[in-house]
């Protein structure tokens, strides 16, 4: 196992079959080669070092960074003629898919840029490494050292895009030249996913976003979290119908960040669909629809959480049943979603108590006569968001399950004031306070225009209802 060892077997020997039989146990890796290449370096036999990188740059998929060591070793030798060839080859050559990691190639791409300034490639990996190593500004001057000698490279405007939106916090930069980077690579679907999340960061309006991600349809087909993010605007722009034919149409898979978000869709455009036949009296439709949101397809990818919340469903159901005048059916509805935690949090996690879900409680416990436990319920959403209102939110080092992809980084301070302005304004909406609901609803779309319950329950604000349907109280079911 130790083929170092089977090196210096190798060099004693001089024999042909042991220098195969080690070469076999290399695997053809490149980074194998170079371990081994940067012991004996470490140590100052660059001879065979340069040996071992050359044994590799025959067998291995061509890299440019074997490239890049074969001309350290040969500089390191005094074969000035040598290191020549191999940093011009590495230049002109292909990319590879290698991504530096180590100390040494810090040095090594270090000398490639002293033997020529205008070597885009050493460059753009050498920002990389020290992008990875925190030492942003350093990987910027690189990056833009890159940008200099080839514009015509997607993934450097992208790289930069990342540096300036997250460390520079220069947006405006970040979004020029991440736009240049779609612009020069439209078929790279990453590049369209993190070109849409800086839009939706930046709160450009829903249209704008959804005839970008329409004008992509490769990407879309890829990526499962842009075909949700379509199917998100839908919904925002209230084409329920559409989102809904979208979803069922697509076999998800679950990714990291994405827990919980497609059932999610799955049941906003239901509710939507729900609140559109609440208004044509059609309480059938309601009834089913809501029915739905409770079963999560199997092609949604994922399962329903046990204690999974569903006061808004049930209420919703509730006011179907309350419609055909089927007044047990109606009290059995309501009672669930009068139910569960009734303690509001940061919701920072997908799997976290959300803020609308005591609000419907409210509302179910309004229907059912009890006004004061409903207020209760109102009062402890707006008591939760006045007093966490300025706080200073951190995201613990192993914080799993973020709702988010986290491409972008995100003030946490901002993210805490949208939360908290929307749980006071859905207190002060449950409670009848028409003015105080929209101010802070309104406070945090400013933010966020993004935040689908904000929205939803903003439109609810300033139409003056709140989904009691009826004027009078369900008196019979007291």
């Amino acid at each position: 196992f130790n083929v170092g060892c089977l090196y210096e077997k190798v060099l004693l020997t001089n024999d042909s079959k042991e220098r195969e039989a080690w070469l076999v146990l290399m695997r053809d890796s490149n980074n194998n080669f170079r371990e081994l290449a940067l012991d004996y370096a470490s140590a100052g036999f660059w001879d065979e070092a340069l040996d071992i990188i050359l044994s590799g740059i025959d067998r291995c998929a061509s890299d440019c960074m074997d490239l890049y060591y074969a001309g350290w070793f040969s500089g390191k030798k005094g074969d000035e003629r040598a290191r020549f060839h191999y940093y011009e080859k590495a230049r002109n050559g292909g990319e590879g898919e290698f991504f530096p990691n180590k100390p040494e190639e810090i040095l090594l791409l270090s000398d490639a840029l002293k033997h020529h300034a205008e070597d885009w490639r050493a460059a753009y990996l050498l920002g990389n490494i020290w992008y990875d190593k925190r030492q942003y500004k350093e990987a910027i001057s690189c990056w833009e050292q890159s940008v200099k000698a080839n514009p015509t490279f997607p993934r450097i405007h992208r790289n930069l895009a990342l540096a300036f939106y997250n460390k520079l916090d220069e947006k405006e930069k970040a979004l020029k030249a991440l736009e240049q980077a779609y612009k020069l690579d439209p078929s790279d679907a990453r590049i369209v996913m993190e070109l849409d999340q800086l839009y939706k960061k930046l709160n450009k309006p829903y249209a704008f976003r959804l005839k970008f991600l329409q004008g992509n349809p490769d990407a879309l087909n890829y990526r499962d979290d842009l075909y949700l993010e379509m199917v998100t605007l839908l919904n925002q722009l209230g084409e329920f119908e559409e989102a809904r034919k979208l979803i069922q149409a697509r076999k998800f898979h679950p990714w990291e960040g994405g827990e919980g978000k497609v059932p999610a869709q799955y049941q906003i455009c239901r509710l939507g669909l729900a609140r559109h036949a609440l208004e044509a009296y059609d309480y059938q439709a309601v009834i089913r629809l809501m029915e739905e949101t409770l079963e999560y397809p199997e092609s949604l990818g994922e399962g329903k959480l046990y204690g999974a919340q569903e006061n808004d469903f049930f209420y919703v159901m509730g006011l179907g049943y309350e419609g055909l005048g089927n007044h047990d059916m109606a009290r059995q509805c309501f009672l669930k979603a009068s139910k569960g935690l009734s303690v509001p949090s940061d919701a920072m996690f997908y799997n976290d108590q959300k803020p609308d879900k005591i609000f419907y409680q409210g509302l179910a416990l309004k229907k059912l006569g009890y006004d004061a436990e409903a207020k209760r319920r109102f009062n402890k959403l707006i008591a939760f968001g006045e007093q966490h209102l300025f706080d200073e939110v951190k995201i613990d080092y192993f914080a799993v399950s973020l709702p988010d992809l986290l491409v972008w980084e995100e003030n946490l301070v901002i993210r805490n004031k949208i939360h908290c302005n929307y749980l006071i304004g859905l207190g002060h909406l449950g409670n009848g306070n028409k003015d105080k609901a929209i101010f802070h609803l309104n406070s945090a779309f400013e933010m966020n225009v993004n935040h689908q319950g904000v929205q939803m329950h903003l439109a609810m604000a300033e139409k003056g209802e709140t989904l009691i349907h009826k004027e009078d109280k369900f008196s019979s079911i007291v």
